[in-house]
């Protein structure tokens, strides 16, 4: 009799015993899953916005007396060309800009053109990097003659 209560307490104990395991992994498990798919969620939403921004060099030569860059959003999300960097061999070039606008909010909304002025005195080809404000980075070669 003494050996059967202590096999039922034994088999009680050890049942709620493995549902307290079970409890705590799968709350474990959950809570990870969940953190889980909020860094994917901003990593997508991330790299989602980064691949939809595209812009395309429209002039492969420029005057050196009066140097300008014309570029065409390709993409499908407006660009602000106030926070853009350009870069040309690798020093950084202050630069003003003039859209080509349809609507006036001062974005570059896609199928616009813009034209970036700066002065560079170097000739010869040059290469040019335009980073957006989102740190894409776009790369062509423009030749400067005089």
């Amino acid at each position: 009799m003494r050996g059967d209560l202590s096999q039922i307490f034994g088999a009680i104990t050890g049942f709620i015993l493995i549902i307290v395991v079970i409890l705590i992994f799968s709350y474990i498990t959950s809570y990870n899953v969940q953190n889980f798919d909020k860094i994917l969620e901003k990593n997508y939403e991330f790299y989602e916005k980064r691949s939809l921004e595209l812009v395309d060099f429209l002039n492969n030569s420029t005057n050196i007396s009066n140097p300008l860059i014309i570029i065409k959003n390709i993409g499908k999300v407006s660009l602000d060309p106030s926070c853009f960097s350009l870069y040309i061999e690798g020093n950084k070039i202050n630069f003003t800009y003039q859209i080509n606008e349809v609507y006036h909010d001062n974005l570059l909304n896609p199928s616009e053109n813009a034209a970036l002025y700066f002065s560079y005195p170097n000739t010869g080809w040059k290469k040019v990097v335009l980073i957006s404000c989102n740190g894409k980075r776009f790369e062509t070669l423009i030749y400067f003659y005089s």
